[in-house]
């Protein structure tokens, strides 16, 4: 029995569906991209003229800031979602809330979620199959040939360069407001320690945890890597963590100058910038010979 909550939004859609007509019956150009690692690969294929609408997330390239917003991957409403009339859905594990993804299924709308794990080959995996809903397989098998070229000569470098030991890292989220997060295991920071041959200086906690004062002390990374939202001020983000935390100045990382920041999306986004994710934190994992 259909429950009594859902049957304005159910008889809203219907009218969205009967309006958009030949849209919703085949049509699959009109694409709304929830994630940013999707919405980079979108327009890495060069299909961003698919793009109808994307999610908060989406901040790379700039482009996609200008298309409509559905919101936040995490707090989506099929109203938002709706209201663009697209013709397919592209999004991850991680978007929801469930409730709301079966409700854009109801009422008759394609949602494809992409689910890889944070790996190399899990971003070739989701590249294949972004090319696939597009179908512009062949680029996406161009995009990939490229980035495996990049990444081999990439890890060779760090291969040559790198000490014999794995290194302990430190993996630090600026997330503004909301301050500064250590990561921990089964993270996309841990799964980039894990691609750039270091080694997570937490291994008693999943997810993220605010960074203490003592945090640094305790642990004595051999390299800091601090992501950064863009949301906490004009100073690079590893120069206000280490301000703030003045205790991280004498770990090993610090007084070797292996502390390195980047934007959060490029280190954490597992999509088509992994290659440039690896060069941006390579310097900090290079040692003197």
């Amino acid at each position: 029995m259909m429950k009594v909550w859902m049957l304005p939004l159910c008889l809203w859609a219907l009218s969205v569906l009967s309006t958009a007509g030949s849209v919703y019956a085949g049509d699959e150009t009109r694409v709304i991209s929830i994630d940013g690692s999707i919405t980079e690969i979108v327009y890495a294929l060069g299909a961003a003229d698919h793009l109808v609408g994307v999610d908060t997330t989406s901040r790379y390239p700039a482009a996609a800031q200008a298309l409509p917003n559905v919101g936040y991957m995490r707090q989506l409403t099929a109203e938002g979602i709706l209201s663009l009339q697209p013709s397919l859905v592209i999004t991850t594990a991680e978007a929801g809330p469930v409730a709301v993804l079966e409700q854009l299924d109801q009422a008759g709308l394609r949602v494809e979620t992409i689910t890889t794990d944070s790996s190399i080959a899990g971003v070739y995996a989701k590249i294949r199959r972004v090319a696939q809903l597009l179908v512009v397989q062949e680029r996406g098998e161009e995009l990939i040939g490229r980035l495996q070229s990049n990444i081999q000569t990439l890890q060779a470098q760090l291969h040559d360069r790198r000490g014999q030991a794995p290194p302990k890292v430190m993996f630090l989220l600026a997330a503004g407001n909301h301050g500064v997060m250590l990561a921990g295991k089964n993270t996309h920071a841990d799964a980039m320690i894990q691609v750039m041959g270091g080694v997570n200086v937490v291994s008693d906690f999943n997810s993220y945890k605010p960074l203490t004062p003592e945090g640094g002390l305790q642990t004595l990374p051999d390299i800091i890597v601090v992501a950064d939202t863009g949301s906490g001020g004009q100073a690079p983000a590893s120069e206000r963590v280490l301000e703030q935390f003045q205790l991280l100045q004498h770990t090993p990382a610090a007084r070797q100058k292996r502390v390195i920041t980047a934007d959060s999306m490029l280190l954490l986004g597992f999509g088509p910038r992994i290659d440039q994710a690896i060069e941006a934190m390579a310097p900090a994992f290079y040692v003197s010979r």
